[in-house]
């Protein structure tokens, strides 16, 4: 144990904290998650910010008793070609 006390405090003094940013050098721009004017149906339909980093409520299709048509990118009573209708 006496000739591994030694060893352990070096081992010990060598540690140190790394920082993870040390190789980012500089500002890290985020990816964006959609292409502006895009339009997706989440109940509600949305529409892709300007910045492409998030969506906004373009309708609220549910408040109005409409569902929101994917084939059609608006508010609407039903999908088109559907054998059944939810709105």
């Amino acid at each position: 144990m006496r000739r591994a006390l030694p060893f352990l405090v070096v081992v010990f003094a060598a540690c140190q904290f790394d920082r993870a940013d040390r190789w980012v050098t500089g500002p890290v721009k985020p990816h964006p998650l959609c292409t502006t004017g895009q339009t997706r149906c989440n109940g509600a339909l949305e529409r892709c910010d300007d910045d492409g980093l998030g969506w906004s409520l373009a309708d609220d299709c549910p408040k109005r008793g409409l569902v929101c048509s994917m084939v059609l990118a608006r508010c609407t009573l039903c999908e088109p070609n559907t054998s059944r209708c939810d709105g």
